[in-house]
């Protein structure tokens, strides 16, 4: 509770005659703000997280709950709005978290996966979160996003180093393979 002082000016003005009237007023009232403690969420992405142009694999991330009550049955989804990222075949996946206290963070992973001709840059997920709260009832938290940035492809290079083959016979080749990185 607390009290808001608003300040508003009137001008009037007379049909007959010169001139205007300006009064300004100011009133004081008590108002009350109610400070929402549901469970709320945030999304980053887990430090191991390292998805690769070309390739699938797990991509993890660490929900927290920063809101002021407890969550159970929480249900995160992603979705990718890009068809160059997805999650194991479609553009969202789901997974869950049977409890969160305020403060408390979980990881969770899904089998994401990054098209080959994909540019390295950076790709919104988009994020979600469903919970039950500990009245029983069940919320949502929608305006979540985290991103993703997938390392360019692997890439090799092969360098003849020398050789004894000849047609018709047998021999001996050697090659140099050099990780081009990442």
């Amino acid at each position: 509770e607390g009290d808001v002082e608003r300040t508003y000016s009137y001008t009037s003005f007379r049909r007959h005659g010169a001139g205007e009237n300006e009064r300004t007023y100011t009133v004081t009232e008590t108002v009350d703000v109610e400070i929402d403690d549901a469970p709320q969420f945030r999304l980053t992405t887990a430090d191991d997280s390292r998805l690769q142009v070309g390739e699938s694999g797990p991509f993890a991330v660490t929900v927290e709950n920063v809101g002021g009550e407890t969550a159970r049955n929480v249900a995160v989804s992603l979705t990718s709005a890009s068809s160059m990222v997805g999650f194991d075949g479609g553009q969202s996946d789901v997974a869950r978290v049977d409890e969160l206290a305020p403060g408390e963070t979980a990881e969770v992973t899904y089998e994401a996966g990054v098209k080959p001709d994909a540019p390295v840059r950076q790709y919104e997920l988009d994020g979600a979160v469903r919970y039950t709260d500990p009245q029983g009832i069940n919320g949502r938290d929608d305006d979540l996003s985290i991103g993703v940035e997938p390392a360019a492809e692997q890439d090799f290079s092969l360098d003849l180093v020398g050789g004894t083959l000849r047609v018709d016979q047998e021999g001996a080749v050697t090659v140099r393979v050099t990780n081009n990185g990442p």
